[in-house]
């Protein structure tokens, strides 16, 4: 396909750069056979260097951050200090996405409820 039309079809060569690049033990999970986090960092990278323009990078970039504070679960999460997590992440997301992103809006706010019950 990519001879028949180079300028419409393209091949990025994840396969090679694990079988080329990322031969060492520590790009492998547990099992040998797939991908460790690293691996799929490193390869993740290249795709986004290969195909994702320096605005298209800064926004992933964004959103990643922001998706590492979603993903955060607290030690005590009735706690100030989570609660100005929580708005300060709501401001970010609100900032960052606009009208986009109900769901996290929501988890954001099912969270902040706790404590209205304080």
């Amino acid at each position: 396909m990519v001879k028949s039309d180079p300028s419409r079809v393209g091949y990025f060569p994840a396969f090679e750069i694990m079988m080329d690049e990322l031969r060492d033990y520590r790009f492998y999970a547990r099992d040998m056979i797939h991908p460790s986090e690293q691996a799929i960092d490193y390869i993740w990278d290249r795709f986004l260097q290969t195909y994702f323009t320096p605005e298209a990078r800064r926004f992933v970039d964004v959103w990643q951050k922001i998706k590492a504070r979603l993903d955060h679960r607290p030690i005590n999460p009735r706690s100030p200090q989570h609660k100005k997590f929580l708005l300060l992440l709501q401001k970010d997301l609100e900032e960052f996405a606009g009208p986009f992103c109900e769901d996290e809006r929501s988890e954001i706010q099912q969270r902040l409820r706790v404590f209205d019950s304080i």
